[in-house]
Parts: C-alpha cells; sequence; structure tokens
C-alpha cells in the first residue's frame, strides 16, 4: 500500500488540532513521560531551527483503540479523534503542556511547571553561527513562578522572560514590552522597536514558520499492520518497553493491558505506584512474572510473544504474586528490609520471587520454602547474582529453587557460591547505587534503627542515608579516602544530621545527647546498636577513632549478614 507523501504542519496547526479534538493517542502508546529537560530541550531546537523529526499519525475512527487526549487536557465530551498519534506523542504532548499550562504535574514530579524563553539569550543567538552555550529555555514550578511574580508581564519583562504559555498571543506581549522598554528603561524608540522586531520573527518562527513533517497512514490499513509498523518504528532506542510492545500486540485479541489491566492494577495495589515512579520497567516485572509462572524464559522476545490465551487471569495472579513480593521485602520483622524502592538490591530480583512466593502457596511445607528464599535472596546480593545476564539468572533461580523446595540435597548454585565467597571490602563501598550498599541500608532497617536524639521507631521509609562520623570534619579522622563509605553511613533523621551529627565529631555530639536526656551510656549503646553499632564500635566513637570504627562496624555487619545467609563463622 503506498503512503501519501508527508504533509508540512506548523506548530499552531498542530495545537488547533489538538484543541479540536483531532489528535488521539491509542491504549497501547505508553504514558508521557518526558521530563523538564526533555522539553526545554524541544524548545531549544526548534528555536534553533533544528530538525525534530516527523509525526506518523493513523487516519481511523477505530475505536477499539480506545483513544486518550494529548496529556494535560481536561474534557468530559465524547472523543472520537481523526488522528492517532503513532509516532510523535511526547513531542506533541511537550508542545501542548508548554504553550498551555495545564495544571496537570509532569512525570515523576508534584507539580506543574511554566516554560519561559530568556529573551536575552534569543537577542544574542546568531541563526548563522549559533553558540549551543546560549540556554535558550528555562523552566520553573508553577508556585515558584508565582512568587518570584512571573506570571505577571511587568516582571516578565523586568527578568527578560518570556512564557511560552503567551505564545499565541506574543503579538500583544511584544507591543507592551516595546513600551516596557521606551517607559521604564528609557531606551530609544528605535533600539526598542529592533528589539520587538528580532524577537518577533522568532515567535512568528517558532508559532507559525517551523515545520514538521507529518505522514498519515490511510485509513484502510489492517489494525494488524499498523501494530507491525508502530513495533518496527519503535525497535531502536529507548523509547518504549517491551509493555508497550506487547501492548500494540495484544490489540488484536481484544486485550487492552495499558488502558485497562494496568491501571486497574495501580487501582488495586497503591505500592505498584511507588516502583512505578522510581523504575518506569516496572509494568514490564509483572511480564516476567507471568513468563515464569508460565514456565516460560523472560528475554525480550519471549516476553513479546506471550500467549493471549488466559493472559487476563494470569496477568491478575501475576500481580497479586508482585504484590506479595512487595510486601515482604518491605517488612519490617521477617522482610528484607526494603524501606522504600530506592533501596531495592536489584530491582531484576523482584520477578522471581514473586513467582516463587505464588509457587509456595498451598504447599505444606510453606514455611520452609519460605526460609529457603530468604536465604537465595541474600546469597543473590552477596555474590552479585543480578549484576548482569539477569535474564537468564531468573530462569535459572527460578528452575534452581524450586528443585530445592522438592528436594533439601539440591543446593542452588548461588546458595553455595555465597557460602564460599568472601565478602567485599566495604571500605571501598561508596555509591548508594551498589547492590551491597543498599543491603546494608536494609539490614539496618530490619535491626530497627531508633533515632539517636529521641530513641523512638522512626518511619524508616522517611529517612536518608547519613554520616557517622560527619564529613565536615574529615580532616581530623586522616582518612578521607573512608568517610563516604558504607561502614560510616546509617538511615538518620535529616534534622538530628543537621543539628547533632553535621559539624560534631562522635565523641560530642553523643555526650550532648546524653547531657540533654539525661541518658546512661547504656541507654545511648542500646541506640546505636539498632544501627549495626556494636559496644565495639561505640567506644572507638566515644573516641572519635575512626579506622576503629570502621573495622568494629564492618565486623558487626558481616555478622548480620552472615545470620541472614545461615553462615557459621
Amino acid at each position: 500500500m503506498l503512503l501519501e507523501e508527508p504533509e508540512k504542519i506548523t506548530i499552531k496547526q498542530i495545537l488547533s488540532w489538538v484543541e479540536d479534538d483531532q489528535l488521539g493517542i491509542p491504549d497501547f502508546q505508553r504514558d508521557f513521560i518526558w521530563s523538564r529537560p526533555d522539553i526545554e530541550d524541544l524548545f531549544e531546537s526548534i528555536l534553533r531551527g533544528y530538525y525534530i523529526g516527523a509525526f506518523l499519525f493513523w487516519s481511523t475512527s477505530n475505536r477499539d483503540l480506545n483513544p486518550t487526549r494529548i496529556y494535560g487536557i481536561e474534557s468530559s465530551r465524547p472523543f472520537h479523534p481523526t488522528y492517532i498519534v503513532l509516532d510523535g506523542q511526547q513531542r506533541i504532548s511537550s508542545l501542548y503542556y508548554a504553550m498551555k499550562s495545564p495544571a496537570a504535574n509532569l512525570w515523576n514530579t508534584k507539580n506543574p511547571y511554566l516554560f519561559f524563553i530568556n529573551v536575552d539569550n534569543l537577542l544574542k543567538l546568531d541563526q548563522n553561527n549559533s553558540d549551543d552555550e546560549l540556554i535558550l529555555v528555562e523552566s520553573l514550578m508553577q508556585d515558584k513562578a508565582e512568587k518570584e511574580d512571573l506570571l505577571i508581564e511587568k516582571t516578565q519583562f523586568r527578568k527578560r522572560k518570556f512564557p511560552i504559555s503567551k505564545i499565541k498571543f506574543y503579538h500583544d506581549w511584544l507591543d507592551n514590552f516595546e513600551r516596557y522598554l521606551e517607559t521604564e528603561e528609557k531606551r530609544s524608540s528605535e533600539e526598542s522597536r529592533q528589539i520587538k522586531s528580532k524577537l518577533r520573527e522568532a515567535f512568528s518562527n517558532l508559532w507559525q514558520s517551523y515545520q514538521i513533517p507529518v505522514i498519515k497512514l490511510p485509513k484502510e490499513m489492517k489494525l494488524e499492520s499498523v501494530a507491525k509498523v508502530f513495533e518496527k518504528l519503535n525497535s531502536t532506542g529507548q523509547t518504549l518497553t517491551v509493555f508497550d510492545l506487547l501492548n500494540a500486540r495484544l490489540t488484536k485479541h481484544g486485550i487492552q493491558l495499558r488502558s485497562r489491566l494496568w491501571t486497574q492494577a495501580l487501582d488495586d495495589y497503591e505500592k505498584f505506584r511507588l516502583f512505578y515512579e522510581r523504575n518506569e520497567r516496572f509494568p514490564v516485572n509483572l511480564l516476567s512474572v507471568m513468563s515464569l509462572l508460565r514456565n516460560k524464559p523472560v528475554k525480550k522476545k519471549d516476553l513479546l510473544n506471550l500467549d493471549h490465551n488466559n493472559f487476563q487471569s494470569d496477568w491478575q495472579i501475576a500481580c497479586k504474586a508482585m504484590n506479595e513480593a512487595i510486601e515482604k521485602i518491605n517488612n519490617p520483622k521477617d522482610g528484607y528490609g526494603v524501606i522504600s524502592p530506592k533501596w531495592i538490591p536489584f530491582a531484576a530480583m523482584l520477578p522471581p520471587l514473586a513467582a516463587l512466593l505464588e509457587k509456595t502457596t498451598g504447599r505444606r511445607d510453606r514455611a520452609l520454602c519460605l526460609e529457603k528464599i530468604h536465604q537465595w535472596w541474600w546469597a543473590s546480593i552477596h555474590i552479585g547474582a543480578y549484576d548482569s545476564s539477569t535474564d537468564s539468572q531468573m530462569m535459572n533461580d527460578m528452575k534452581t529453587v524450586q528443585e530445592w523446595f522438592d528436594n533439601d540435597k539440591k543446593i542452588p548454585q548461588t546458595i553455595v557460591a555465597s557460602k564460599n565467597t568472601v565478602y567485599a571490602e566495604f571500605m571501598d563501598i561508596i555509591s548508594s547505587g551498589n547492590a551491597l550498599y543498599k543491603a546494608i541500608i536494609c539490614l539496618t532497617s530490619l535491626k530497627g534503627a531508633k533515632d539517636f536524639v529521641n530513641g523512638q521507631s522512626l518511619e524508616l521509609s522517611e529517612l536518608d542515608d547519613h554520616h557517622i562520623f560527619p564529613k565536615s570534619r574529615v580532616q581530623e579522622f586522616d582518612s578521607e579516602t573512608a568517610i563516604d563509605s558504607i561502614l560510616n553511613k546509617t538511615l538518620i533523621d535529616r534534622d538530628t544530621n543537621r543539628n547533632y551529627i553535621k559539624t560534631s565529631k562522635p565523641s560530642e555530639y553523643i555526650k550532648t545527647i546524653m547531657k540533654e536526656q539525661n541518658l546512661s551510656r547504656d541507654e545511648m549503646m542500646d541506640r546505636f546498636n539498632s544501627h549495626l553499632i556494636s559496644k565495639a564500635a561505640f567506644v572507638c566513637m566515644e573516641n572519635d577513632d575512626f579506622s576503629g570504627f570502621l573495622t568494629a562496624r564492618k565486623k558487626s555487619i558481616m555478622e548480620e549478614f552472615n545470620e541472614k545467609l545461615k553462615i557459621t563463622v
């Protein structure tokens, strides 16, 4: 089937189509997920005259696609778009968001944002020899913009910030700006007119001269063919996940993966949203659980070919299993101490954990199986089993751990390797992205870390990792390389860190806290013990002995790890 020649349209026309409900997003498309820098870069490119790519639309009235409006549009009227956007959703949504300033929050934020053009930098821009160092587009949280009076024209003129949301009325803005330059800044009429003229040319180009090619697939094209075009179009780069592509394939079977199944899962399991906000690939993890429970591999090609038969019922089972896995890792008593998605050592361990937990359902020996899963979890972290080749590791663990359920002698290689693996040099672990760093934070949360100051068990999910020996006094501890080590970090309340620890040596803040609260030394040691700080380590803190503290705390952490791994030394 021959395609029509691309049509070139302006941004003004795109916005008109959006507002007239002519453009819709099919349910197999992913959400609008562009961030502030992405939107800023898009407008930077347009203002510099760079090519931003073509759009691909499908002229169809197929209502089975359950199309939705461009992000940010609120309307209750019936929606039957003229075109389905197959490629260009992120760019079109970004154009609309910046130019219309809806009240909706941007992806992974809790705030709406406003976008501004830096007028001074735009005036400096030489179209024939553009300076990439010039920042043309900036953004601010809406409430911050309000506090800075940037919703008031006079402030915009003074600070040289043109709100992109005013692009439709740029002529009025420029007329007022010209008068401001003459009356408030005493610029000459000629100079003010020249500034206005140059800005008018740039704004006019943005609004009604810059052109974007649009390719339109004919209405007669079958859905299956469109899905294949969509897949090929998005098979490279990071545009789509397996979830998005499978969503496209399942449409022809009447399965609305994103718009119904995933949306319902977010409503049914509130913690899913937390993990999704941290990792947009979280829905793929649910597909991996499905595949593991079907005894199938979890490589991309396998997930893309998940059988549509019993898909919805298997999806429900996978969601339930994943929720149980999340509850398990969050559990402060017999769980894994993952107080927030930020601290999960390996996100790829969630699918096999969920599938293994589901496989224990109804077993008479479930308690024993759960203990084996417990060992597998900590052993996998200990040896870094999920550092690479996670797809193969998931499948292997699913097989070997289940065999271990049925035969105590079939101990998985992961467990064996862990017992024979020497601990990493904790002194060198300084990145909070390191799996062992996260695991030690988890061990601390499982210990029930008490606040240094009031001794209460805090809401651990609200805490963050801070230094025990403060970094501000590092020169006095004679060990700069180890100050950021996980051995010198623990979960501490922000106020406690700021008011007691940040500028004080341990010997000083320990005495201050004990004096303020009339605490005995044993009571103080009990608080620190909940942070895997032993009596020996506490004594080192009293003497500001950083090297001795690191040695003593390493011993405590290793003992705690060994207990989880069932290793005796």
